[in-house]
């Protein structure tokens, strides 16, 4: 009986959560968002209750602003929109190897002299990380961990459209990379079923545009992120034994924000 009602709880919870969850998805969707890796939270709770030793989860991200290097440009930025699955497997209680598939359309504005903004169509991104608690200890009423994430993803849209001067141009030839790794530190502090937690990331990202207009070869192969350290800071919140949510910030490097619901079966 104490079952019944326990999947009976979690089923009112998910349908409870769903419609904000999808709601943000949608927004995430919408024109004007933008493409980045959320760090999650590299000292986070392993979710206890489940028969396998796997968690699967759903991610959307939004960067509002990231600003790129590139050799013909000082004010160029990469915009987008992003939205994951990420499989996650345990091995032990402290490490966490994850791989990462979703879709995303990416944008960048001000490129070749600030003349150009390039629009890509959705496409798949993909990727892999790691997780591990590298130390934990009972702090007052709760728990204190400390922990790392590494991760790398890759995303090669086609272009949709070519803008110059706000008139669209017509492009053949096109090809687009956006590469994106990233190592974090953070600490979290778990008290019952809430986890704040806060830390420092180093990441990079690497761009290679290329396209031509009329008989012009139009290309940059070293656009890079201007800035590569940043901070991040962000929620978990319990919801069951099995299940959790997170809403997480970044800053400095880029302005944005993710969020994610989280499952262990």
């Amino acid at each position: 009986m104490a079952v019944t009602d326990k999947k009976i709880r979690q089923k009112k919870i998910v349908r409870f959560f769903m419609p904000f969850f999808c709601f943000f998805s949608l927004s995430v969707l919408a024109p004007g968002a933008s493409i980045a890796a959320p760090v999650g939270n590299p000292a986070g709770p392993v979710l206890l209750e489940g028969n396998y030793p796997t968690k699967f989860s759903l991610e959307t991200d939004v960067v509002l602003k990231r600003k790129l290097k590139t050799k013909s440009s000082g004010s160029a930025t990469f915009h987008g929109r992003f939205y994951m699955g990420k499989a996650s497997l345990y091995t032990g209680n402290k490490v966490d190897i994850y791989g990462l598939v979703g879709l995303g359309e990416g944008k960048v504005k001000n490129f070749i002299n600030d003349s150009y903004i390039i629009d890509s169509k959705s496409d798949i991104a993909y990727g892999a990380g790691v997780s591990y608690v590298l130390h934990e200890l009972e702090c007052m009423s709760g728990l204190l961990r400390l922990g790392a994430d590494a991760k790398f993803r890759q995303f090669r849209p086609n272009i949709s459209t070519v803008t110059r001067y706000r008139e669209q141009v017509a492009v053949t030839n096109d090809s687009l990379t956006f590469t994106e790794w990233q190592v974090a530190l953070g600490l979290a502090y778990q008290y019952k079923k809430f986890i704040p937690y806060l830390g420092t990331k180093y990441s990079g990202m690497r761009a290679r545009i290329k396209f031509t207009q009329g008989s012009t070869s139009v290309s940059d192969n070293d656009v890079e992120a201007s800035n590569a350290w940043g901070l991040f800071y962000g929620m978990d919140v319990l919801l069951s034994d099995n299940m959790s949510f997170n809403i997480e910030a970044r800053s400095f490097d880029e302005s944005a924000i993710s969020t994610s619901l989280n499952f262990r079966f």
